[in-house]
């Protein structure tokens, strides 16, 4: 009985901890700097141009790149 109650206790903390620290729904989010992505090659079997078509193509308008749209 002792076991169950403090696992029932520590779900109900955990809980309420997640509650406490989740964001408010209600807020805007902060707007930041946009982030840039430098990709570098060897020359070998790193390929950074085929990267970062991947990635625009993968993301969208989200995409961390100058010119394409992204944040």
């Amino acid at each position: 009985m002792n076991l169950y109650r403090n696992c029932l206790l520590a779900l109900t903390l955990g809980i309420a901890l997640m509650a406490l620290a989740a964001p408010d729904a209600g807020k805007k989010p902060v707007q930041g700097k946009a982030i840039q992505l430098l990709f570098l090659g060897d020359g070998g079997h790193h390929d950074p141009s085929a990267r970062v078509v991947e990635l625009k193509h993968a993301l969208g308008k989200e995409a961390p790149f100058p010119g394409t749209g992204g944040s």
